[in-house]
């Protein structure tokens, strides 16, 4: 194989390694988006942050990693709420503190509880647990 040929396969799968973390259905969500996001007409797990929280930013790519293993078959959504910059929708319900985790399920406009509680292991496979918990699928911990 030639230099070219294998640098050229190294770039690539370089490329394919770094595609398989993002999530691409983790969205930003704003007072123009939230109504239709939801609508009911898809499960939505939000989460509420702020830029200076810490703890958000401990979650997040687990937030990201969660979303990343469901895909537009699964009628799910993973969207995140700027707590600084969406008042009228943390006003609205009642959003306090962050991180904070509000669950639509499909066919209904008001959110449920969803309490986050983590004990072990990695926060992205608690996430889908509490997620295939409410999707009514079992769920089983990648390594």
């Amino acid at each position: 194989m030639s230099c070219k040929a294998f640098l050229l396969k190294g770039l690539l799968l370089v490329g394919l390694l770094s595609l398989q973390g993002q999530a691409i259905n983790v969205i930003e969500v704003d007072s123009d988006s939230y109504k239709s996001i939801t609508d009911g007409s898809k499960n939505v797990l939000l989460k509420f942050y702020t830029p200076d929280c810490h703890m958000c930013d401990v979650i997040d790519p687990e937030f990201e990693y969660a979303a990343s293993k469901y895909d537009e078959g699964d009628e799910m959504l993973f969207g995140r709420v700027n707590g600084y910059r969406e008042r009228d929708i943390v006003d609205e319900l009642g959003v306090t503190g962050y991180p904070v985790f509000k669950w639509w399920k499909k066919g209904e406009s008001e959110p449920e509880p969803f309490y986050y509680v983590h004990y072990s292991g990695r926060h992205g496979h608690t996430l889908m647990r509490m997620v295939n918990d409410r999707l009514g699928r079992e769920h089983h911990d990648e390594l």
